[in-house]
């Protein structure tokens, strides 16, 4: 599928046409990364085909994550960044199942370090 780019993004400028995979466009286009509508100023396509990333890859690069400025509106990580920071596809379930994963890990590792016999009161 043929899309417009929205902002500085991979390595395309704006208007910049690319051609993904449907399911990927679709992604794209709900995170404001591109646009399904081809504006006339559009400049050139370029051919993408990303690997999917596995949920070890998407946790670890959660992790590396800085929640003030790579994280959206919605208080989760920017699937956008996401699939930047690994060059690889990674889709909402994937998103969702890592970050789920990811904040079991950190809540584990701070249940850990609290001392012996101290109340821990869970903030979900």
């Amino acid at each position: 599928m043929l899309v417009s780019m929205a902002g500085l993004n991979f390595d395309y400028k704006p208007r910049d046409l690319v051609e993904v995979p449907e399911d990927l466009a679709k992604k794209w286009a709900e995170s404001g990364t591109c646009s399904l509508e081809i504006p006339e100023t559009a400049v050139k396509v370029h051919p993408v085909e990303l690997q999917a990333a596995t949920q070890d890859e998407t946790v670890k690069a959660i992790a590396d994550m800085d929640p003030k400025k790579d994280y959206g509106s919605n208080h989760k990580p920017s699937l956008a960044v996401l699939e930047k920071t690994l060059g690889k596809s990674v889709g909402s379930n994937l998103l969702n199942q890592a970050y789920d994963e990811f904040r079991l890990a950190q809540k584990n590792k701070h249940r850990e370090q609290q001392p012996e016999g101290e109340l821990v009161l869970d903030a979900d």
